[in-house]
């Protein structure tokens, strides 16, 4: 994977990337998210607002240090 992320320091999500929903290791990486950082957006169980977020292929981050855990794992 080309993993490029895009700071976008004027945005609640600071860090964005796309990835083709049908990329051959989506449900690898939106998998990991999941266990690694909860659910995406804000959570309809707690309704805490999570720190990444996944929507049309878009996957964000608010904190520089989730992007850069990403980064490690897919890289």
């Amino acid at each position: 994977m080309n993993i490029n992320f895009k700071h976008r320091p004027d945005r609640d999500y600071k860090w964005e990337w796309y990835y083709s929903p049908q990329g051959p290791e989506t449900h690898s990486v939106l998998s990991w998210c999941w266990a690694t950082y909860g659910h995406p957006g804000t959570d309809p169980d707690t309704g805490v607002y999570s720190g990444w977020e996944c929507t049309g292929g878009w996957i964000k981050f608010r904190d520089e240090k989730d992007m850069l855990l990403f980064v490690l794992r897919w890289s």
